[in-house]
């Protein structure tokens, strides 16, 4: 199973209603390839983790770096792992200039770190943080 994580900066604003179409079209797709993660927004940035068989992820990966909505993207982890670190999340998702919503998903998060390197723990927390 292989495991990417990225950081992006977003093109231009995006309205609420794009962005939870764009998320709704990226759970469909994750589901139907098998690829679980975790997508954190924060007004100006998008920090992801995907989870998957290697072609699927690649494939995913390719897409996003093609789509014209992000730039800036850089790769800060790629690797084998045993077991997805995230669970079977389809995508889990939150905005970080959402507060309430958003400390009730680092709560999650951190359940769900329990499991991830010091590495990945350490990016998310961060990033949280920044926001």
């Amino acid at each position: 199973m292989r495991q990417l994580i990225y950081i992006s900066t977003t093109q231009g604003d995006h309205a609420d209603g794009e962005l939870e179409a764009i998320l709704s079209s990226a759970r469909s797709r994750n589901r139907a390839d098998g690829i679980s993660g975790l997508l954190l927004f924060n007004g100006l940035r998008f920090l992801q983790v995907l989870e998957g068989s290697a072609t699927a992820i690649e494939r995913t990966y390719r897409r996003i770096a093609e789509d014209r909505r992000h730039r800036s993207i850089v790769v800060l982890g790629d690797r084998t792992i045993e077991s997805p670190e995230f669970g079977d999340w389809s995508m889990a998702f939150e905005r970080s200039d959402n507060s309430a919503e958003f400390a009730a998903l680092a709560e999650q998060i951190e359940t769900a770190l329990i499991a991830a390197t010091p590495t990945t723990t350490a990016l998310f927390r961060n990033f949280a943080k920044a926001a």
